[in-house]
């Protein structure tokens, strides 16, 4: 069998593939790497089953061609839309992706997130800081327990967030165009519109894939809706908020607003403006990046080689219908 690590770049092998890893491979078949100069092509038509992850080349229609005896790709990342074409899902190639690592460690981010706004962390800190005492007699946090969560967009981390806040007995408010309503409500939530949702929910937490339907789909009129004091939660993309409603309700305080991800990225000028009112909360899109999901990216991709190699059931298989829902980003 054998292998090829479709990674040129240094920074990025180090960063994804363990030695753990590398050595359950190699137990596997022979391992190859994809040095910096190399073209795809020319590699790939030697190769049974390959592997990729952020900066690695696009499997292409020119690749596709040539890859007579690939089998399978690992993308030890999420989304795989900027790293393949939708041809290869109909060429016999099955994909398989990370996905649901980088979901857990985005899951648990943002319960830190909703846990830190709803108890007004950045504020008490604000006040020592500052040489003040806070008195819970005179301001008190609201807590988690049996608040209104809504949450927009139902994906797999939208899913594992409900199950880290079930034992708060929170209530859901679901929105999401794909989502139907019976199974919304067999996921313990209430179907709403995202009028609706703003309006009620205590925690706004944005779950959607960034596509050119759900850019900006969360702008003025939403801010306008929520509730004062609501918290809004930001782990998935920037421009699913519009950038300059989101400026206005970070300067108007009205609200709390809890941010990982931004309109522009890798960029400190988002986060540096909207850091300093007293009510938002910034993080450098780190949500999918907790030291145990991440040696998982790659372990979880050795996981389905074996299971491939074995015959046995794919778990973490990408199928065309994903690929179409899935972001570029």
């Amino acid at each position: 069998m054998e292998f090829l690590i479709a990674v040129p770049n240094p920074e990025m092998r180090r960063f994804i593939f363990h030695e753990e890893g590398l050595r359950r491979l190699s137990a596997l078949g022979n391992i190859r790497w994809l040095e910096e100069g190399q073209e795809l092509c020319g590699e790939i038509g030697k190769i049974d089953i390959a592997l990729s992850t952020w900066r690695s080349p696009r499997f292409d229609e020119a690749v596709i061609e040539q890859a007579d005896r690939l089998k399978l790709l690992a993308h030890c990342a999420g989304t795989v839309v900027p790293y393949v074409v939708p041809g290869l899902f109909s060429s016999g190639i099955r994909v398989v992706n990370s996905n649901y690592a980088l979901a857990r460690s985005t899951a648990e981010f943002t319960m830190a997130h909703i846990l830190a706004g709803v108890w007004r962390i950045k504020e008490y800190e604000a006040v020592l800081r500052n040489g003040g005492w806070s008195n819970p007699r005179e301001k008190m946090p609201g807590g988690l327990y049996r608040t209104v969560i809504g949450i927009v967009g139902m994906g797999l981390i939208a899913r594992l967030v409900i199950d880290l806040l079930r034992p708060f007995e929170c209530r859901f408010l679901l929105n999401d165009g794909y989502l139907p309503d019976d199974v919304a409500r067999k996921l313990g939530g209430e179907p709403v519109t995202l009028d609706e949702l703003c309006q009620r929910s205590d925690v706004i937490t944005i779950h959607h894939t960034l596509t050119e339907k759900t850019r900006g789909i969360f702008g003025t009129r939403q801010f306008s809706l929520m509730k004062d004091n609501a918290l809004l939660v930001n782990t998935a993309r920037g421009p699913i908020v519009d950038k300059d409603a989101l400026l206005e309700a970070a300067q108007e305080g009205r609200i709390y607003i809890s941010l990982d991800v931004y309109d522009q990225e890798p960029s400190s000028e988002d986060s540096i403006i909207l850091s300093k009112y007293d009510k938002v909360t910034c993080t450098p899109h780190i949500g999918g990046h907790c030291s145990i999901w991440h040696e998982r990216l790659f372990g979880d991709a050795v996981d389905e080689i074996e299971r491939f190699i074995k015959g046995e059931e794919l778990t973490r298989e990408v199928k065309l219908e994903d690929y179409r829902r899935q972001s570029l980003y």
